[in-house]
């Protein structure tokens, strides 16, 4: 069980780099062209809504891999 808790974690810090590349290299023009999302009727910045998932993804991530490799 242990190595698939590890397998987890890798994919989800592998995710997390290639969704924070994907962010970096996609912000400015986001926020450029002045895109929104609607969320519960208010409207946000596509970029801030997607640095808030970011955000998430990798607080996420690191609790997998703190509990993940915790030795029991």
């Amino acid at each position: 069980m242990i190595w698939i808790q590890r397998v987890i974690s890798i994919s989800a810090g592998i995710s997390v780099v290639l969704v924070g590349i994907y962010l970096q290299g996609n912000i400015p023009t986001v926020g450029a062209s002045g895109e929104a999302v609607s969320i519960a009727g208010k409207f946000y910045p596509t970029a801030l809504v997607l640095w808030v998932l970011w955000l998430v993804t990798i607080t996420i991530s690191a609790l997998f891999v703190i509990y993940g490799t915790r030795p029991k």
